[in-house]
């Protein structure tokens, strides 16, 4: 399917406001191929950064998509001064943006059945893992600091001397 044809049933299905809800996808598709020579134009660009979340000028929102490095070239689009091959370019990304931008709509059926993923994965995890083993027995971390006093006793293979544990513990104690 053709970037164009692929637009026209987007826009039908986004019940865009620019067609009727009996408009075919044919007729759809053809108002697309004409619309740089059209006076619709501004309108749809304007309508197009609206859905894309765009709520500043129509240059200025042509910018912030990507489309233009400066206003100034999304002016020459605008009023139709564009080579025609640079000009068929920008349409094609317009499209693909629109199609891009409505495939992050999610169905009720999709949405649920992540939601059941999820809550299976937990639940196998919660069966899996015991948390009261977690709350009520401790964790042997041995602290940065211990380590590091340990890690400088003349005999590191050995456990630390008592005087070397009541000097960390004054230290960590008062820190």
């Amino acid at each position: 399917m053709d970037i164009v044809r692929e637009t026209a049933s987007t826009l039908a299905a986004l019940q865009s406001p620019f067609f009727a809800k009996t408009d075919s996808i044919e007729n759809i598709s053809a108002w697309l191929e004409g619309l740089s020579k059209s006076e619709d134009k501004r309108k749809f660009l304007e309508w197009t950064l609206h859905i894309l979340g765009q709520q500043v000028g129509l240059e200025s929102g042509l910018v912030n998509i990507g489309l233009f490095s400066s206003q100034q070239d999304a002016k020459v689009f605008i009023d139709g001064k564009m080579a025609e091959e640079k000009d068929k370019e920008v349409w094609k990304t317009v499209f693909q943006l629109i199609i891009n931008n409505s495939k992050f709509e999610v169905s009720k059926e999709n949405m649920m059945a992540d939601f059941r993923q999820c809550e299976q994965f937990t639940d196998s995890l919660a069966e899996i893992v015991s948390f009261s083993d977690q709350l009520t027995k401790p964790i042997q971390i041995l602290d940065y600091q211990l380590e590091k006093a340990i890690g400088n006793s003349s005999k590191p293979s050995s456990t630390p001397s008592a005087e070397n544990l009541k000097s960390f513990l004054r230290n960590f104690f008062q820190s």
